[in-house]
């Protein structure tokens, strides 16, 4: 079944075996604070020797979507204006989405999103402090996984046990 809910504070009616966090969910939280404490719930949530999947994208991705990109399909164009900001670990993105329907004029809806990238480190340091153990990465990008000292890596990989 699927529940809707805030990740930092969230209570599951019951323990389940395996919670997944795809993709790049956890980039959504922008504090050390959110970080452990949805890795408490989660958990929490979690029948023993459960298993806690997810990816987030890594610093080096998040560097690499600098300025503004455009995608055009016949039905809708996509303007992404992108900025990292390095001190921060910070990726602020502007969407713009126009999208065309038969016999209507064109219609934009504007996202704003931002992302935080954590190193493993740093995610492997709270993921222990939030208990679990047999804690597990890898990485990869669009072509092939990699590994974690790849420059070119876009995504960390985890798989933690209760």
């Amino acid at each position: 079944s699927l529940i809707e809910g805030d990740m930092r504070d969230f209570r599951l009616p019951y323990r389940v075996d395996l919670v997944i966090a795809l993709p790049d969910v956890l980039t959504y939280l922008l504090t050390f604070q959110d970080m452990d404490k949805t890795f408490k719930n989660v958990y929490e949530s979690l029948e023993e020797n459960g298993l806690f999947i997810f990816d987030m994208s890594s610093e080096a991705s998040l560097r690499m979507w600098n300025g503004t990109y455009t995608t055009t399909r016949p039905e809708w164009r996509l303007v992404s204006e992108g900025k990292y900001h390095p001190r921060e670990h910070l990726r602020k993105i502007k969407m713009h989405i126009y999208a065309q329907s038969k016999d209507k004029p064109i219609t934009e809806f504007v996202e704003e999103h931002v992302h935080r990238a954590y190193p493993e480190t740093q995610i492997r340091r709270m993921l222990y402090h939030a208990k679990f153990r047999d804690v597990a990465f890898t990485g990869y990008d669009s072509r092939m996984f990699s590994d974690l000292d790849d420059e070119y890596m876009f995504k960390l990989v985890c798989i933690a046990r209760k």
